[in-house]
């Protein structure tokens, strides 16, 4: 408490300042949809599409879609760089890193057979999450952090896999323990 006195003294602030020690006014605020009372972060790319969405604030993420989209060379009025808008992407999973489960959050372009794995670094199948026809647009799967077997796995890096109608998006998900 005296390093927030000292900030509310340094700026001269006269209102009230919640001190939100346990979190009990985060969870009361926290948006249905979204695990977090803050704003959502979006990044648009060069086609003005949202190449990226979150609720939580994740800067390693955040980073990630914006040297993906800087390391496919495009800038304004590039005609190359055009985004595959008949595929499925990934819009963002989460939390990640994940350590007892997350959700992936995806869309499908159109209606269509799509299949969800997870996969760890080598391209080994750890899990199928989805395997069924669904309608275009966005989708939710949510991953416990198991494996086909249903143990949980080793701490690490896997890829979420969308597939649908030939083509794939591709995800990193961190698992910690």
């Amino acid at each position: 408490m005296p390093r927030v006195r000292d900030f509310v003294d340094n700026l001269g602030l006269t209102f009230p300042i919640l001190l939100d020690q346990i979190g009990t006014v985060y969870l009361a605020y926290r948006l249905p949809f979204c695990l977090s009372p803050f704003p959502q972060d979006y990044i648009i790319d060069q086609n003005g599409l949202i190449a990226y969405e979150a609720c939580e604030f994740f800067p390693d993420s955040m980073a990630s879609v914006i040297d993906s989209l800087l390391a496919q060379g495009a800038s304004v009025g590039d005609e190359d760089f055009m985004t595959d808008v008949k595929g499925p992407r990934i819009e963002f999973i989460q939390p990640n890193p994940i350590a007892t489960g997350g959700r992936i959050i995806y869309v499908l372009p159109e209606d269509a057979r799509a299949r969800v794995d997870v996969v760890d670094v080598s391209g080994r199948r750890v899990r199928t999450l989805m395997s069924a026809w669904q309608r275009g647009g966005p989708q939710t799967v949510v991953w416990d952090g198991r494996d086909a077997a249903g143990r949980l796995v080793p701490a690490g890096s896997y890829f979420v896999r969308v597939a649908s109608r030939g083509r794939v998006a591709s995800g990193r998900v961190s698992v910690v323990r």
